[in-house]
C-alpha cells in the first residue's frame, strides 16, 4: 500500500514523500500532482515537535559516538510512534508502512553517501475545486537549487564527518542555516502551513548545541536569530552520520 506521507527526516527538511495512491496528474507539468496535506490533520507545529523529539537524541548519540544504526532505527520508530498516536496519518497504514520506510531510509543514504541536501523542496497549494497540489514555487531551477543548498551545506558536512564532538559544529550549522535561508528567502515563495513549518526550522533549534539552541558568540554578534536549513532532513544527514561507521 503506496501511503502519502510528509518526511521530515532531516531537520529538511521539508522533504515530500508523495507517492499518493490514485493521485491525478494535472496538464501540462507532469511535476503537480493532486494529492491530501502533507500534514495529514496535524498542524505544521505538531509535525515540527515530533520533529525535533525524535531527531534530537539521534544528533546527541552520534556526539557521543554511539553505533548509528540503532540510532537511525530508534529515530523512525520515534516518528512512527508519534504520529500514529497524534493520529496525524489515521487514514493511512503508518505502522504497516515501517518497515518498508525505514528500509527506503537506510537504502536512500547509502546511495547518497556524504551528501545532506540533494533534493528540492515542494509547496502545497489550493487548487480550484477542492483539494490540493504540489509544485516547487522557488524561481530558480531545481538542479540549481540543491547546488546551492550543498554549497551552504559543504562546510559542516565536512567537519562533521572528520569529528563528530568538534564543538566548531555548533555554530557552522548555525551559519549554514543562515546561508540556506538567504537561498530560500531571495529565490522561493513559501506560503501557509509550509511556511509555518518553515520558521520552525528557520527558528533557533540547534541539536548540535549544548541545550539544543543557536548560541551568542563572545563578540555580541548571535546565531539565535530565525536562520534555519529547508531541508536538512535527516534521511539525508544520516549520510555523513553513516559515514562514521
Amino acid at each position: 500500500m503506496k501511503v502519502v506521507l510528509t518526511v521530515f527526516l532531516l531537520l529538511d527538511v521539508i522533504l515530500l514523500a508523495c507517492t499518493a495512491q490514485n493521485s491525478t496528474i494535472v496538464e501540462p507539468t507532469s511535476e503537480v500532482e493532486i494529492l491530501e496535506s502533507p500534514f495529514g490533520n496535524c498542524t505544521a507545529r505538531q509535525i515540527w515537535k515530533i520533529h525535533t523529539t525524535c531527531h534530537t537524541p539521534l544528533i546527541v548519540g552520534m556526539q557521543k559516538k554511539k553505533e548509528a544504526m540503532p540510532l537511525v532505527e530508534q529515530m523512525v520508530k520515534c516518528k512512527f510512534n508519534l504520529y500514529n498516536k497524534s493520529k496525524c496519518f489515521e487514514l493511512h497504514d503508518i505502522q504497516g508502512s515501517f518497515g518498508e520506510f525505514l528500509n527506503a531510509t537506510l537504502e536512500d543514504v547509502r546511495e547518497r553517501a556524504g551528501m545532506i541536501q540533494s533534493r528540492p523542496v515542494y509547496q502545497i497549494d489550493k487548487v480550484k475545486g477542492g483539494g490540493t497540489w504540489i509544485l516547487f514555487p522557488c524561481s530558480i531551477s531545481k538542479d540549481k537549487y540543491v547546488e546551492e543548498l550543498k554549497k551552504c551545506n559543504s562546510k559542516m558536512q565536512a567537519m562533521w564527518k572528520n569529528d563528530t564532538v568538534d564543538p566548531r559544529i555548533c555554530r557552522e550549522f548555525a551559519k549554514t542555516k543562515k546561508c540556506q535561508k538567504q537561498l530560500v528567502d531571495t529565490k522561493c515563495n513559501y506560503t501557509g502551513e509550509i511556511k509555518i513549518f518553515n520558521d520552525f526550522l528557520f527558528g533557533n533549534y540547534n541539536p548540535f548545541c549544548p541545550g539544543g539552541v543557536d548560541i551568542t558568540i563572545t563578540s555580541g554578534a548571535t546565531f539565535c536569530k530565525p536562520f534555519g536549513t529547508i531541508a536538512l532532513t535527516t534521511i539525508l544527514l544520516l549520510a555523513i552520520l553513516l559515514g562514521q561507521q
